[in-house]
């Protein structure tokens, strides 16, 4: 990875690092106040311009899944025409306060619904919508729930169906150790300007699990830099531990997201499924491309990889502006081909 791909993952992840043109707003979407954060949405009419709508994975939020993508230089002409709107789960962000011990956290379908809360909230009539993993199953339903609004589907290592056993004992312990960690208040200053906020350290065996997650097997020995970035940020605890307990419990207790290629189930927009050749939900994404209907829909494997957009933004970034090219968005200008 070149020094200034390096450079931008390593800000994405620093607290103080958000782009001061990004506006974070906190919306009521029936489910408590949900964070979102938009650049260059000149007001809420936003319904003759498209606009990109994200939706971030487990353990992190949309600072550190996309901004260092969406400050990545071939996206930055994308950026500049075409609003892009993030939007958090509950309690995601960095530095949140701890969910109360009573709330009940949404299922992935009421997910989909605050997203569709929050386009309507912009006044969103036409979207490309973005989803990493736990995000690409809600966007997934967005789509399969609102045709209306969903011109085109960039999904990233999708997982289409119920969780297995593997991934259910592994979760539960994640969730168990997650609510063990001390929620004592308070703040401690480290040595490196990074922020602790609680008071025992994340236990390595999730940090380890989240780094296979996001990364797959051999993360290591492909981008050492790139990893310890992400292990630091885990273990730094910006997002409150039991916040994630509750989203990993919901993400478990997902049902299949009941995309069929049977006129009724299937998904009308055109799709883009993109996975790294090393992502652990590498057939899980082949198992949601065979649910697509081919005439709509793209399947990509980028090799040597398991974190796409963070290990080969320039990948990505280039089968994104194709693919919005594709839909007849007119961003031809954006991208020169080298």
């Amino acid at each position: 990875m070149e020094n200034c791909e390096l450079l931008e993952i390593r800000q994405s992840l620093d607290l103080s690092a958000k782009s001061p043109a990004l506006i974070e707003e906190r919306i009521d979407t029936g489910f408590g106040p949900i964070l979102v954060a938009h650049e260059a949405l000149k007001s809420k009419s936003t319904s003759s311009q498209c606009c990109i709508v994200t939706f971030h994975d487990l353990g992190l939020n949309y600072l550190s899944n996309f901004q260092a993508f969406f400050n990545y230089h071939l996206m930055r002409p994308v950026v500049r025409r075409m609003p892009v709107i993030h939007i958090n789960a509950p309690g995601q962000e960095d530095g949140a306060s701890e969910l109360d011990i009573n709330y009940e956290y949404p299922s992935m379908d009421q997910l989909a619904d605050c997203v569709r809360t929050v386009c309507n909230y912009y006044n969103i009539r036409q979207s490309i919508c973005i989803g990493v993993g736990l995000g690409a199953n809600v966007m997934s339903r967005v789509a399969l729930k609102n045709p209306d609004i969903v011109d085109g589907l960039f999904l990233i290592n999708p997982v289409p169906t119920i969780a297995g056993w593997l991934e259910w004992g592994y979760q539960k312990r994640n969730i168990y150790y997650l609510n063990s960690v001390d929620h004592s208040p308070g703040q401690m200053s480290l040595e490196n300007g990074d922020n602790l906020y609680y008071g025992s350290s994340i236990p390595q065996t999730i940090i380890d699990y989240l780094i296979w997650y996001h990364f797959g097997n051999q993360a290591e020995e492909r981008n050492m830099d790139l990893v310890n970035i992400y292990k630091k940020y885990f273990s730094n605890q910006k997002i409150p531990p039991r916040n994630l307990a509750l989203l990993i419990d919901s993400y478990l207790k997902r049902d299949d997201i009941g995309v069929t290629r049977d006129e009724g189930q299937d998904i009308n927009c055109s799709c883009l499924v993109l996975c790294g050749s090393h992502s652990p939900f590498f057939e899980d994404s082949i198992n949601m491309n065979q649910r697509l209907r081919p005439e709509r829909s793209t399947w990509m494997k980028l090799s040597d990889c398991g974190a796409a957009m963070e290990e080969q933004p320039d990948k990505v970034a280039e089968a994104f502006i194709l693919f919005v090219q594709g839909l007849g968005l007119g961003l031809l200008t954006c991208y020169r081909y080298k």
